[in-house]
């Protein structure tokens, strides 16, 4: 109910401050400002006591207004400063849990993968070990036919010159 007070206050207020300004002007020639004289002093009034009116029963005003909307946003921002730190801290706890996950499953591939390579090693240094001993066996019976050429070498060479050195024995007839 005050709030339609108010209202009907205000307005009067508007149009009377209208009638004064028409007067002040003299607006269409009428002669507002003769023709009011001292009831100027009505639409002057009307006008003052319709503003203030308003600004009284309409709760304060602008700054009541002003203020007002200053709590509603402050609380709003809050609002919103609370919903976004809840999801902050939720988006942070999933990251975390999924990072603790992945790092204990890289950790155990990385010991698998770890274990399958030393066996990967072990069996190359096991195959170079055995080509090596292979090639150490043949190494020494290669070794062996050379010693064996040699002499058999050496031998036949000396052959001739051990028949020409030996005294010829006279055929018995």
């Amino acid at each position: 109910m005050m709030q339609l007070v108010a209202k009907i206050l205000a307005s009067l207020a508007v149009v009377s401050a209208a009638v004064l300004f028409a007067a002040a002007v003299d607006l269409a020639g009428l002669g507002l400002g003769d023709t009011l004289g001292i009831l100027a002093a009505i639409p002057l009034l009307l006008f003052v006591v319709g503003s203030l009116a308003h600004i009284f029963l309409s709760g304060g005003g602008a700054a009541a207004v002003a203020s007002d909307a200053g709590d509603d946003i402050t609380a709003k921002i809050e609002d919103v400063r609370t919903k976004l730190g809840t999801r902050i801290s939720n988006l942070q706890g999933a990251v975390d849990g999924l990072s603790g996950q992945d790092r204990d499953t890289l950790l155990a591939e990385n010991q698998q993968l770890k274990e399958q390579l030393e066996a990967i090693e072990q069996a190359e240094r096991d195959k170079v070990m055995a080509e090596m001993d292979s090639l150490k066996e043949r190494n020494e019976l290669l070794e062996e036919k050379i010693k064996q050429w040699a002499i058999q070498s050496v031998d036949e060479a000396m052959a001739p010159k051990a028949a020409a050195e030996q005294p010829q024995q006279p055929a018995a007839a």
